[in-house]
């Protein structure tokens, strides 16, 4: 109740509270329900007088829509909603018997029209905020699903790209040992130490092109997912677009429509026997509605959505024959099958409408979660054979060649042969100390919270901040390091999913505690952050992470004990 009273003041205060859907629900509550027209008139008059009535209150509800679109603030568009319905709902009477005047009708009462204004405002205001609760919910997931499918769409390509990555590498390795081996096997019998100095310069030159190589490539990868998240995200399709998304809807909702809807205008049309008897007929009805097609056989052959549908077809013909039985005219009565069938289908599209977009919010955000944590590994292994194979040639290639060319100013010929076998044997292990997958350098955190901050940037406003001392913690404490960049990302998902506004902020720093300083990971979601919670088998909160509620939002935490594993750090020339 708490999230729906929370979706309706959203709904009022966003600007977007009257709608062309809200227009169109009118048409028929305004030609059927809501025209109490006095019996006995001409059905053709009454039908204009009512369709004039529906134009003019139309044309009010435009204007309100004009009016809270303009509105400055939350309150002010707030003001002109709750102004705007109240005030034509409650007039509407009124310039229905206007209407019903001018076309020779006759008109109900002066005594009614207290009641039937209470009837109007009832009935159009939870009608209206329905529609406008149901569209506010719909944008919402469907804005959510769109920020999500830009960031999925960014990262569903970096396995691709890891694979381009280390075919590039792997073919810029054979280059450099194809061309060091025709260096080498071309160098003569006879040099001297300037000749061994050029040689050596070459496997030093080799070493930083693919060191670059591995700088470079590991940037675009980057690059080309910044670019996919740039791009803009599809629309919502359902799975089927030929099939409406239809759902059993939650239990009372058809019957607390019908009620909400009935109601008023039966207080002052039926008896009291009539009413308890009306009252008895749709609570079983309901009982009936919400029970049968729940039950499992039902569930199992798939036909519980047929059967709701029939079974509110049944139940509103019911309460239609009732209604006759108990004196009311034809007309009237068959409003009551009208108006439960329309409650039933109408509340039931909604619903699933909200479960397709829920149900592919949810596989989204499991994509994101999986993905993120694979793409920061997808070119780790390239990037550190590379970096291997450039010091293998930084360090033994080069080197062998600057030992010769210092060890004797006149190499011997023995000597050129001797460093011919340490160099193929050098270029022989490029291949394989490229694809090795030992000494693997340890994630590079700091770069990794950055690319993370760099991806969905493009879908919100987003700040990191990471002070030195959180840096220095990242570096030595690698696996630590893992743990506050899922909660990073958790918190990121959390933020697009829940918050109303979409802005957040990443503080990673050192927190001091009674045992000790902390590395501490707080995501921050602004705006009122409606139904985020952290699940119970959530990945975060095995490590410890809170959500905390604010006034302005909602906050992410996890506090880590910072561990002194041994970091490898890769090599780097000098110069």
């Amino acid at each position: 109740m708490r999230r729906l009273a929370g979706e309706l003041r959203s709904a009022i205060a966003d600007g977007r509270f009257i709608t062309a859907w809200s227009l169109l629900a009118s048409v028929p509550l305004s030609v059927m329900l809501m025209a109490p027209i006095a019996p006995g008139g001409d059905l053709v008059r009454a039908l204009g007088a009512t369709s004039a009535t529906w134009a003019c209150f139309a044309a009010w509800l435009m204007l309100v829509a004009v009016g809270e679109r303009g509105g400055r603030s939350r309150s002010a568009r707030s003001a002109i909603v709750i102004a705007g319905v109240v005030a034509s709902a409650a007039l509407r009477p009124v310039l229905q018997d206007s209407w019903a005047h001018t076309f020779g009708l006759t008109t109900l009462p002066g005594w009614q029209l207290p009641l039937r204004s209470a009837t109007n405002v009832v009935v159009w205001g939870a009608a209206l905020g329905a529609i406008a609760i149901v569209q506010h919910m719909l944008g919402s997931l469907r804005a959510t699903n769109a920020r999500l499918r830009v960031v999925a769409k960014a990262i569903e390509g970096s396995r691709g790209r890891a694979r381009s990555y280390e075919a590039d590498a792997t073919r810029a390795v054979r280059a450099a040992a194809s061309e060091l081996r025709n260096a080498v096997d071309a160098l003569p019998s006879s040099v001297g130490a300037d000749e061994l100095k050029a040689l050596a310069s070459r496997f030093q030159a080799r070493s930083r092109r693919l060191q670059e190589e591995s700088a470079d490539r590991a940037d675009s990868v980057a690059a080309a997912e910044r670019a996919d998240a740039s791009a803009p995200g599809h629309p919502y399709r359902h799975r089927h677009p030929h099939r409406m998304p239809f759902r059993l809807p939650p239990v009372g909702v058809v019957t607390g429509l019908y009620i909400v809807c009935l109601l008023p205008y039966a207080l002052r049309s039926a008896g009291p026997a009539a009413l308890l008897g009306g009252l008895a007929a749709v609570a079983l009805g309901g009982l009936l509605l919400d029970s049968v097609p729940r039950r499992r056989t039902a569930i199992e052959h798939g036909s519980s959505s047929t059967l709701f549908v029939r079974l509110a077809l049944v139940i509103g013909v019911g309460l239609s024959l009732l209604a006759a039985a108990q004196g009311t005219t034809p007309p009237l009565a068959a409003l009551s099958a009208v108006a439960y069938a329309g409650c039933a289908v109408g509340a039931g599209l909604c619903a699933g409408a909200l479960h397709a977009l829920r149900r592919e919010q949810r596989r989204l955000s499991g994509a994101i979660t999986t993905a993120q944590r694979t793409t920061r590994e997808s070119t780790r292994d390239t990037r550190a054979g590379l970096r291997r194979t450039a010091e293998l040639l930084h360090r033994d290639g080069q080197g062998a060649c600057l030992l010769a060319s210092l060890t004797s100013p006149a190499p011997t010929a023995g000597d050129i042969a001797d460093l011919r076998v340490r160099l193929r044997a050098v270029i022989q292990r490029m291949p394989s100390t490229f694809a090795s997958d030992s000494e693997l350098p340890a994630p590079d955190a700091e770069t990794a919270l950055i690319g993370l901050a760099d991806l969905w940037g493009h879908v919100i406003d987003l700040r990191l901040d990471l002070t030195d001392a959180a840096r220095t913690a990242l570096r030595t404490s690698p696996w630590t390091a893992d743990e506050v960049y899922d909660v990073a990302a958790e918190g990121l998902l959390n933020a697009v999913k829940h918050s109303a506004e979409r802005r957040a902020e990443i503080v990673v720093d050192i927190a001091t505690t009674g045992a000790g300083p902390r590395l501490r990971v707080r995501v921050t979601s602004f705006g009122p952050a409606v139904g985020a919670q952290l699940r119970p088998g959530s990945h975060v909160r095995s490590l410890g992470a809170r959500l905390l509620a604010q006034h302005d939002g909602a906050v992410l935490e996890a506090v880590f004990p910072i561990r002194q594993e041994a970091a490898v750090v890769s090599p780097e020339h000098p110069g």
